[in-house]
């Protein structure tokens, strides 16, 4: 539309100047209207772009977060990767460290005489409970398999530790149902595997 402004004020000059009207000099205006119109439209592109960009970061940092769920950022350490996008098919080291599983026994037999919500709040129960001693004794979760764990301890640890550890998961689950509190005896299969480079 601004063009069209440029377009008339240029005829209009044309037959200002040659004496055909009796108007003014219009191009001084049209040229200030065109470019407070490109100045109006870079500022629209501008202000969008930022929106985009401030979405696209606010996308990835939700991104990152998700994947920091399922990727321990201890297990990227041990890579020596600062991202998940840095890790490669085939990336590895080799290290001694131990490996630790554990596994509710007879979890099936257990979760048959649960509702799907009980279930589900003693499996979190369950993990919420096991995660911060893991990482209390310097290991980190590496895998949830269903009902089992399967943690990393990269330094080697000692037989105290292993007594410790072992006495701190020998526990029974507190769940909340409906808001009441119910406890479910349960028993832990627990394993140790020493690896070594």
């Amino acid at each position: 539309m601004v063009y069209v402004y440029f377009i008339l004020a240029a005829i209009n000059d044309s037959l200002y100047s040659a004496g055909i009207i009796q108007t003014f000099y219009m191009s001084a205006y049209a040229l200030f209207l065109f470019v407070l119109s490109q100045g109006l439209v870079l500022a629209i592109r501008f202000s969008n772009a930022f929106g985009a960009v401030e979405k696209l970061t606010n996308d990835l940092s939700k991104t990152n977060k998700a994947y920091g769920r399922f990727i321990p950022r201890e297990f990227l350490k041990f890579l020596q990767k600062k991202d998940i996008k840095d890790v490669e098919l085939g990336d590895q080291i080799q290290k001694q460290m131990t490996v630790f599983f554990s596994d509710i026994r007879s979890f099936t037999e257990l979760s048959e005489s649960m509702s799907p919500m009980e279930n589900f709040n003693f499996i979190n129960s369950y993990l919420k409970r096991i995660n911060p001693i893991i990482r209390k004794h310097n290991g980190f979760i590496d895998k949830f398999i269903g009902d089992a764990v399967m943690a990393i301890f990269p330094d080697l640890p000692n037989m105290p530790f292993l007594r410790r550890l072992k006495f701190s998961l020998k526990f029974g689950s507190i769940i909340l149902i409906d808001t009441i509190m119910v406890i479910v005896p349960f028993k832990l299969g627990l394993g140790l595997i020493l690896v070594l480079s």
